[in-house]
């Protein structure tokens, strides 16, 4: 598996725009808020012995690893698309390379 970013070409990027738009912004960020039915996953998590708000987190986290948009830093004048949310730091894997498996 490749884990090397790769870098956006801006000029050709179908996002462009908006990327120009909202980084003029002192805080280019916003936020959404809905009602999800999570009573399966309650189930399950109760089911497994494990707690439910790290199985719920897993599963946002897993979800959101699968959007590339997701994935683009802003690293200087560049912008680099990171091979997944996840990153590996001694035995233990952390939010911001994909887990093994």
């Amino acid at each position: 598996m490749n884990l090397r970013k790769r870098t956006i070409d801006k000029a050709r990027w179908s996002r462009r725009e908006h990327f120009e738009h909202f980084s003029t912004f002192d805080d280019p960020f916003f936020g959404v808020t809905i009602n999800v039915d999570c009573t399966n996953s309650y189930r399950q998590a109760k089911e497994k012995g494990v707690p439910f708000s790290l199985l719920v987190l897993h599963r946002v986290i897993t979800a959101a690893c699968k959007i590339e948009e997701f994935r683009y830093r802003i690293e200087g004048d560049m912008m680099p698309m990171k091979p997944s949310l996840y990153r590996r730091r001694g035995r233990k894997w952390s939010v911001c390379n994909r887990p093994p498996g």
